[in-house]
């Protein structure tokens, strides 16, 4: 990621700070975002973002499961997984 899209510079937001499984923020530089998602535990958890179903039709960039197939699928995160989403605005 690093080199072409702003996965180490840009403007850092924190997305959940009081969130103990999910580790989520955006960094946003030159008209790109990138949503990073983590879950930091052994069980399924649901994503608690207000933007979460806008972000189910960006690209994928990188995770450690397959896309989600559904919105529904796309607002939890399984077991130890982590997404990147590239969006452009």
């Amino acid at each position: 990621l690093n080199g072409f899209l702003p996965a180490n510079i840009g403007t850092f937001a924190m997305l959940l700070p009081n969130d103990r499984q999910v580790y989520a923020f955006t960094r946003r530089l030159d008209g790109v975002t990138l949503l990073v998602l983590g879950n930091f535990s052994g069980t399924e958890v649901a994503v608690d973002l207000q933007d979460i179903d806008e972000w189910a039709t960006s690209p994928l960039l990188i995770g450690n499961y397959p896309k989600p197939a559904s919105v529904r699928e796309h607002a939890a995160l399984r077991p130890w997984e982590t997404r990147v989403y590239y969006r452009e605005s």
